[in-house]
Formats: structure tokens, C-alpha cells, sequence
């Protein structure tokens, strides 16, 4: 794509397609609150025609289908459009002397709005923007065990009321994805065939603003500056990285293999029915109550006592180990426990030394293994 200077455009585009388009580049352009996001329409005579978002933080730009018979750019009222095209079908499109007209092909509609001429400084400062890193295709696959993976492991942050990055480390024949806090964790590990290394986060909101432009076949994927890069042939996505909150790339999964070092102090497996019972009791909690759970030989009962009242309930469940009674988050084991799905769930307690005692469950997804694990602490 060439930027064009010029503001005498013609082309000719179906209408609804215009305004999807353009609204999800004004998601990606403003996810992150941007007083500064500008909209451009460029054509190229005979290539293509082209809608571009652009702010400080974000970058988003696609080519729709259609035909240009005439190129130019010029700077657009991208929410004025929308609401005026999202029902359209194909229609002719005509800028001269600061203004846009169209009209439907088919039917007696039409509209005239203004538009801002977009001068050759304009052009190259949106270009340098454009320009990225080259890279080699991910394949189609890989990407959609990301998508899928960003989903299984996005956590919540109920103690610092941040959005938790996702982390991702995608190597030739594993991929790792996961998110964490300072209270849990969830970890999603696969195999995969002929990827180009990647490592980088991302808030979990973005990867929802750009979700619908990485639908191609061939997608690249670049970091470089702070930035993360998504290029296909009729996009370009552009955003930055997520900030970490808690510690460091690498560091949950080190702390999972920590895990596989240490000793089982106690193990329990119960029935699924028992995460809706906790999801009820969570409803007395106020983010300070914690929930109890004792365990021994053959049972679990679980129970919340806070201001507004208490509740108990008490389940079977096949404990190996040392008896115990702790303390764990209810929202912190809801967030966890919320990914699981089958009959039974499989939890292994361990007394971690110099930090807070974790209980972590590990099940297999499709072709892949999720690992979870929570925090707690031990009755006084």
C-alpha cells in the first residue's frame, strides 16, 4: 500500500462492509482511552482502498473490497460514517472540495459529509507508522491455539484492580501461554509445528479488539520498541506491549516447575458440583472473608462466615495425605476453578518455603495441559 496526496478520490465499496471495518479499527485505536485518534481514507487507483486508525498507543489499517478509479487520502468522520453506511449495500463514493459524497447503486440514498485534506507531512508521519519489522508467517494453526489459549488463562485481578497481561512464549514445538498474579495462576502448554519464535504480552482486551482482523491465513507477528505487530496482506494491527504487573516473563512457569520439585503434602479429589456450592457461598464473602476448607479421610467441608451470615456445605472426596484445614480467596478459587470441566477435579496441596502455600490442579485441554494454581493459608 502506498499513501497517496490528493484529496480527489472515487471508488466503489459495499456500505455495510465500509462501517464494520471501520469500527473495529476504531476498537483497536481506542481501547486504550486516546483523545488523539485520527481516521483516514486512502484509495490507490486500480490496488486497492484502504481505512486507517491511528492514536499514540494503537495502529490499526485494512483494505475492503472494492475498486478505485481514482487515489488520494483524506482524513475522515469515522463514527458519522459508520452510522450512515452500516446498512448499505454497494454504493459510489466521490471526494472533492472538502467534502465526501455517496450514494447507493441501487435506491434513491444518498449523503454529502466534510472531510480534512491530508497534506504530504500528514502522509509520512502515518507511514513511519506503518513501517515494521519484517517476519515469517505464523502458521494458521498456531494462531488459533493462541486465541483459544488467551481465553483458557485470562485471570482476574481482584486485589490490585488491574487487567492481568497475558503472556505468551511461542517456540518452534511449544507454546506457553499463561497469566498470573501474586495469588494464582493458569498455564497453558502445547505442541506446535514450524511457528517463528514470539515472546511477548499483551492485555487480554486487546487481544478482543484485534481478534477479528487475524481471521488470515498468513499472519506475521513482530515486537519491536514496546510495540506488538500483527500484519496480514489486507491489514496491519499495531499496539502496545502489556505492562507487566506481577514479576517477570517466565517467572509462573518457573514457579510451576518449582512445584514439580516439591513434596504432595495432601491430595483431594472431589466432584465438580462442589465449584457452583462455592460459587453460591462467595456471595457472603466482601474480599476479606476467606472460605474454609477442611478435608480428611473421605469428605470436604467447605464453609464462609461472614457479616452478613454463614454458610456450610460438606461433599465426598477421596483425600490422600495430611488432613487439613485452610483458608483460600472464594473469588480467587472461582477464577481457577471456572476453567475446569469434566467430573472430577484433581487438587495437590504444597508447603511452599519463604512464600504463601499453593494447591494446583493440572488437566488436559484438547491437545494441550492446563495447570492452575491458587494460594492459601493454613488455619490458625
Amino acid at each position: 500500500m502506498k499513501l497517496i496526496e490528493g484529496n480527489e478520490l472515487e471508488f466503489e465499496c459495499n456500505g455495510k462492509e465500509f462501517a464494520t471495518t471501520l469500527s473495529n479499527i476504531i476498537n483497536v485505536t481506542t481501547y486504550i482511552k486516546a483523545d488523539d485518534a485520527k481516521f483516514v481514507l486512502a484509495t490507490q487507483k486500480g490496488k486497492g482502498i484502504y481505512l486507517i486508525g491511528s492514536s499514540t498507543d494503537a495502529l490499526a489499517c485494512a483494505k475492503i473490497p472494492g475498486e478505485a478509479t481514482k487515489s488520494g487520502t483524506v482524513k475522515i468522520d469515522a463514527p458519522t460514517l459508520i452510522g450512515l453506511l452500516k446498512t448499505r449495500a454497494d454504493c459510489l463514493f466521490k471526494t472533492g472540495g472538502g467534502q465526501i459524497a455517496f450514494k447507493e447503486k441501487k435506491g434513491n440514498f444518498k449523503a454529502q459529509l466534510n472531510v480534512t485534506e491530508f497534506d504530504a507531512d500528514d502522509i509520512q508521519m502515518l507511514e513511519h507508522q506503518l513501517v515494521g519489522r519484517k517476519t515469517d508467517p505464523m502458521p494458521k494453526d498456531v494462531v488459533t491455539k493462541l486465541r483459544d489459549a488467551v481465553k483458557r488463562v485470562r485471570l482476574t485481578d481482584f486485589y490490585g484492580a488491574s487487567e492481568l497481561p497475558i503472556i505468551f512464549e511461542i517456540g518452534e514445538k511449544i507454546m506457553r501461554v499463561y497469566c498470573h498474579d501474586e495469588h494464582h495462576v493458569a498455564l497453558f502448554k502445547t505442541k506446535v509445528k514450524n511457528s517463528t519464535p514470539l515472546k511477548s504480552a499483551l492485555p487480554a482486551k486487546a487481544f478482543s479488539v484485534i481478534e477479528k482482523f487475524i481471521q488470515a491465513d498468513k499472519i506475521s507477528f513482530s515486537v519491536d520498541s514496546g510495540r506488538f505487530r500483527a500484519t496480514g496482506a489486507d491489514f496491519t494491527v499495531s499496539i502496545p506491549e502489556g505492562q507487566l504487573i506481577y514479576g517477570e516473563v517466565g517467572q509462573a512457569v518457573q514457579y510451576n516447575k518449582a512445584l514439580d520439585e516439591m513434596k504432595v503434602m495432601s491430595a483431594m479429589t472431589f466432584d465438580t458440583k462442589a465449584v457452583s456450592a462455592v460459587s453460591n457461598m462467595s456471595v457472603l464473602s466482601d474480599g476479606e472473608t476467606k472460605m474454609a476448607l477442611a478435608f480428611s479421610k473421605g469428605k470436604t467441608i467447605m464453609s464462609v462466615q461472614g457479616k452478613g451470615g454463614k454458610v456450610s456445605d460438606e461433599f465426598k472426596a477421596n483425600v490422600t495425605g495430611k488432613p487439613m484445614d485452610i483458608r483460600v480467596d472464594p473469588r480467587i478459587f472461582m477464577d481457577l476453578f471456572n476453567k475446569v470441566s469434566g467430573i472430577e477435579i484433581d487438587m495437590n496441596f504444597y508447603k511452599v518455603p519463604g512464600a504463601m502455600s499453593a494447591y494446583r490442579l493440572v488437566t488436559k485441554v484438547d491437545d494441550g495441559t492446563l495447570t492452575l494454581v491458587g494460594t492459601y493459608d493454613e488455619a490458625k
